[in-house]
């Protein structure tokens, strides 16, 4: 196996490892926003009788569900929200990489994909291990997340959990 191969498969490995600190970290940045908000609201938002949601004004229901805010709103006929986690900029997170206005997949990469790959690969590697640094010392209290909901007609970014509550409430009900 050629260095560039190893230095790729280690890329790979590190990837997945951000990827799986990332997905533990969005579910316990979920939770402790819902634990400030129970402490600041503890009449609006409780936790459901099974203990596996919460329930918001008593017809507003969420949980934690793959590392995701899964909102339903029964105010009327139900809809779904789905709020993930969004690091803006922290960290690298995944393998995509831009060299001369292209996009590439380290995954992907050959050692002949362009001129100086082999650089850019080395980058990646200590971006990675920044990035690990970072997510394995978490400390949920530390981190500046926003919640990303994207369906195919919107895309709205809240910086907080109460964000995301005044969103959801300030849709009108679809009474059918």
């Amino acid at each position: 196996m050629s260095q560039f191969d190893l230095l790729k498969e280690e890329c790979v490995k590190k990837i997945q490892e951000v990827k799986k600190l990332v997905y533990e970290l969005s579910g316990d940045l979920i939770l402790r926003d819902i634990n400030k908000y129970m402490e600041k609201e503890p009449d609006r938002l409780v936790k459901s009788s099974d203990g596996t949601s919460y329930i918001f004004d008593g017809k507003i229901h969420m949980r934690i569900l793959d590392a995701c805010l899964d909102i339903i709103d029964e105010r009327a006929t139900s809809y779904g929200w789905t709020f993930e986690i969004e690091f803006p900029d922290a960290f690298r997170k995944d393998e995509w990489i831009e060299h001369a206005k292209r996009i590439y997949r380290v995954s992907r990469l050959e050692e002949t994909s362009f001129e100086g790959v082999y650089e850019v690969l080395e980058n990646v590697k200590e971006e990675l291990n920044q990035s690990l640094s970072i997510l394995e010392g978490k400390n949920v209290q530390n981190f500046q997340e926003q919640y990303i909901y994207i369906s195919d007609r919107e895309s709205i970014e809240c910086k907080d959990l109460e964000q995301v509550l005044e969103t959801v409430l300030s849709r009108t009900p679809n009474f059918c």
